[in-house]
């Protein structure tokens, strides 16, 4: 077994609360949150997610990383994605697990709040703190 897959394997905890920030981009917003592994607290896990706060329908991403991408979903992504196997190109929401060469449809539509207890129920994390959603801007009307 790699030392990704005994990541992956592995009962994780996040205790810290969901804090959103402004980086590099005025539309996106960022918050990342470190994931203890109980059992191999020497291993450096960490949860990186993003939002556009303006898009409609709105866009997010929720990265797992050690050392690398080890697992990943892209929620209404802005592009289409091809899997390495030559299988096809996803469309849509997909979820990515190391080595992230292929990716798996999901066609659900759910808020944030589903989508990230999604990502930790197969991410095999437990969440301990807060949780907040991004803060998504209200969507503009605009007049012809």
């Amino acid at each position: 077994m790699t030392y990704v897959e005994d990541v992956l394997r592995t009962p994780k905890e996040i205790r810290d609360s969901v804090a959103w920030d402004f980086g590099d981009h005025p539309q996106y917003v960022e918050c990342k949150l470190p994931v203890t592994l109980p059992q191999k607290p020497w291993f450096n896990v960490r949860l990186v997610m993003t939002a556009h706060v303006n898009r409609q329908p709105h866009k997010c991403v929720f990265i797992l990383i050690f050392n690398e991408r080890i697992f990943g979903l892209d929620v209404n992504p802005a592009m289409i994605h091809n899997n390495r196997d030559g299988s096809g190109a996803i469309d849509g929401t997909h979820w990515t697990l190391w080595p992230c060469d292929n990716v798996e449809l999901d066609r659900r539509e759910m808020a944030h709040q589903q989508w990230f207890n999604q990502f930790l129920q197969r991410a095999n994390i437990n969440f301990y703190g807060r949780y907040e959603p991004p803060p998504y801007r209200p969507e503009q009307i605009t007049f012809l």
